[in-house]
């Protein structure tokens, strides 16, 4: 079962990168898209490489943070809010 957050619990995401990302999806076509967020290694001055990707929600693994955004949902692998020492962090366009 997936755990499910608050709308900003991990990820505040601004307006415009909300827009962005709802046109982003309509313009796919598919309607029922999410977005998943992945850590996909450390950069050299402590940093994080970061992965954003479309999927279906019905995609979602069983161990996901889900988090509903305005529009469509972020999916979150387990290790991503351990990972940040900050509150949340902000995805912005």
């Amino acid at each position: 079962m997936n755990e499910t957050v608050t709308n900003t619990e991990i990820l505040e995401v601004s307006q415009a990168a909300v827009e962005k990302i709802v046109a982003l999806i309509k313009m796919s076509g598919k309607p029922g898209l999410a977005v998943r967020m992945a850590l996909r290694g450390r950069l050299p001055r402590g940093g994080y490489q970061t992965e954003f990707r479309f999927q279906e929600r019905s995609e979602a693994r069983t161990e996901d943070i889900v988090q509903p955004a305005s529009g469509f949902d972020l999916f979150f692998e387990p290790q991503w809010p351990k990972k940040f020492v900050a509150p949340r962090c902000i995805l912005m366009s």
